[in-house]
């Protein structure tokens, strides 16, 4: 990992309260960086995106706004559409384990059941 070349104010202000032991939550910060400025790529790039998003919350969105406001907008906006379709879709198989539980019941009792 390099240190050289470190856009964010936020990663640089860690750095000085961060011991050379500690490093490697420095180095998770500036993978952040990287795919806030586009340059993490390969197969694993979207799980690294993914796990560094959960696991470093704040610090992603700190260095996304410094780095790329326009994109960390454009991914609030997809989250948010992603969120609302997830709860539709819980909705819906709440409902369609309801129904087939119903369903269930009634061959159930139909069976002669209790």
């Amino acid at each position: 990992m390099t240190y050289t070349n470190i856009k964010s104010k936020f990663i640089k202000g860690a750095i000085k309260k961060t011991s050379w032991k500690n490093r490697d939550y420095i180095d998770k910060l500036l993978r952040i960086e990287h795919h806030a400025l586009g340059k993490a790529w390969g197969l694993g790039s979207g799980y690294e995106y993914n796990t560094l998003k959960s696991t470093y919350p704040k610090e992603w969105k700190i260095i996304w706004e410094e780095i790329d406001p326009e994109g960390l907008a454009r991914i609030d906006s997809e989250d948010r559409k992603e969120e609302r379709k997830e709860r539709e879709e819980n909705r819906k198989f709440k409902l369609e384990e309801e129904r087939e539980r119903k369903r269930d019941m009634a061959v159930w009792k139909k069976m002669g059941g209790k």
